[in-house]
Parts: C-alpha cells; structure tokens; sequence
C-alpha cells in the first residue's frame, strides 16, 4: 500500500484484509522468506528494506540500502537477500542471518546510525557483495535467480542517463 505506507495481509479464502502492519515511506517489493517466517519490504522512500516477523507481524529490523530499493528476490535457502535498486546499476546481496557482535571490535565502511529509532545492534545486517550492472543500467525492478542459483535474470532499460550535451537522446536498450 504505497499511499498508506503499510502492507495488507488478505485472507484468500474470505478475500478480507486481516491485518496491516505500518512500513516506511513508499513500500514497494515484498518477498516472504523460503520458511514464512520472515517478511521483506522494499522502502523505496527511505532507502530500506524492512523486515517484519510473520507470525506476529512485527518489525524486527529496518536494513538500510543504497537509493530507491525496488525489487527483491530470495534464495532458495533463505540466507541471502537481493535488493534491485530503481535508477542505479547496483544489486545489494544481503545476508539475511543475524550476526552478534562481540566487543572489542573495529568495523570499517558504513553503519547505521545508532541514535536512529530503528536502530539494534542486535539486528544488523552486512552486505555481502554488490552485483554491478552495465553503467548505464536503471530502472531495476526485479531479480529472478534460476533454479540452480547459478544465474539470475535481472530485466532493466539501458539509456544514455549521462548525455550532458543537452541534446536529444534516443539510445534506450
């Protein structure tokens, strides 16, 4: 429900909404873990990846991601999270299991930030690669890993996003 800024679980038999659990700004994909206990939500409006519980629908973690995360697709094991981003070349693979941290540690590159209210250390997740499209790649919306999990198929338009010259374009893939 992007206008309302929750997901809808519906009964099919009865064909009645019979929960909504509120999301951030602007939900787009979903993905349901392999085991059904976990919900993913794409949050293009806050660049992240919500995770909700499903037994009692509640939020366990918010995943922050690069912009406008879009599509998501899961592995046939349930451990590894692919997040397609709207207007960039990137895939996040993400690792959907929990890592506890140990202290003393020293951690590099990004990290959420501990003063936000979504904030748990308990709960946070490292990527574990990127996968780079051509550079001229956007409009990802989806990942459809194959059966074998040796491939996957990402549709997406190729343009010439990067003509400064202010002239007219038709290069479109």
């Amino acid at each position: 429900n992007r206008g309302s800024d929750s997901i809808s679980v519906v009964d099919l038999d009865t064909r009645t909404v019979i929960a909504e659990v509120t999301v951030g700004d602007r939900p787009y994909g979903v993905v349901v873990s392999p085991d059904s206990s976990r919900l993913y939500v794409a949050e293009q409006g806050v660049d992240g990846v919500h995770i909700v519980d499903t037994a009692s629908m509640s939020t366990l973690a918010v995943q922050h991601t690069h912009d406008r995360p879009s599509g998501l697709a899961i592995s046939d094991d349930g451990q590894t999270l692919y997040v397609t981003h709207l207007l960039s070349n990137i895939i996040s693979v993400i690792s959907t299991r929990l890592h506890t941290v140990y202290l003393p540690l020293i951690l590099k590159g990004d990290m959420p930030d501990p003063s936000a209210s979504d904030y748990s250390a308990s709960s946070i997740r490292y990527p574990v690669s990127t996968i780079q499209l051509w550079s001229d790649s956007n409009l990802v919306q989806s990942f459809v890993p194959s059966p074998d999990g040796q491939r996957a198929y990402v549709p997406h338009t190729r343009s010439n996003t990067a003509n400064r010259a202010l002239t007219f374009d038709t290069t479109v893939f």
